[in-house]
């Protein structure tokens, strides 16, 4: 599973966002571990993108047979992790540097793949900045604190019913103001 965001606005962003995917759906077919996936994206991508482009992306594959999740980050919005039986919530943090960033063989170095064990309950929050940047009329970003906050107390509810909940939190937030991102959100319940 991948949720990524690309820098700049308009045709150009689109433009970068669709040589994202045709890269994305070759490298799928190699089954790569996260950290792997982002090193020949980087690769990949460092080739095509406009000077000063860069994407950021969250990779995970999920294990099933042995209830673990390897994460690796580019640069990308931290994800976070509920775990039922604790009824904690935390953020899943790790290095990790945007692609395009760092255009030779050294961003392997920039990259870190986690592997966290789930259990039976527990809910993954994947998002984009656009949600952690949105701002209220007196410029104040709903941040990543608020972020958390509203997943944790929806967390035992279904995937659908928590991007509800926390799209109404932020459009409460901002009031009337307009929307200055777009902004994905993708919910993992683990049954």
């Amino acid at each position: 599973i991948a949720v990524g965001d690309v820098s700049g606005k308009s045709t150009s962003a689109a433009f970068n966002m669709a040589q994202l995917k045709g890269v994305f759906h070759t490298l799928a077919d190699f089954e790569l571990a996260p950290d792997n996936f982002l090193c020949y994206a980087n690769r990949a991508l460092s080739k095509c993108l406009e000077k000063g482009s860069f994407v950021t992306l969250i990779v995970l594959h999920i294990d099933f047979h042995r209830k673990m999740l390897q994460i690796a980050r580019a640069g990308h919005c931290p994800a976070i992790l509920h775990r039922a039986e604790t009824d904690t919530t935390d953020f899943i943090e790790q290095e990790g540097m945007g692609l395009g960033v760092i255009r030779t063989a050294h961003y392997e170095n920039f990259v870190e793949k986690v592997s966290i064990p789930f259990k039976s309950g527990d809910s993954l929050l994947l998002y984009t900045d656009g949600i952690t940047e949105a701002r209220d009329n007196k410029l104040e970003e709903f941040g990543y604190e608020n972020l958390k906050e509203v997943f944790h107390k929806n967390a035992k509810c279904n995937s659908e019913e928590i991007i509800t909940k926390i799209r109404n939190e932020v459009s409460k937030f901002t009031g009337n103001r307009a929307a200055e991102d777009d902004y994905t959100m993708m919910v993992i319940k683990f049954n």
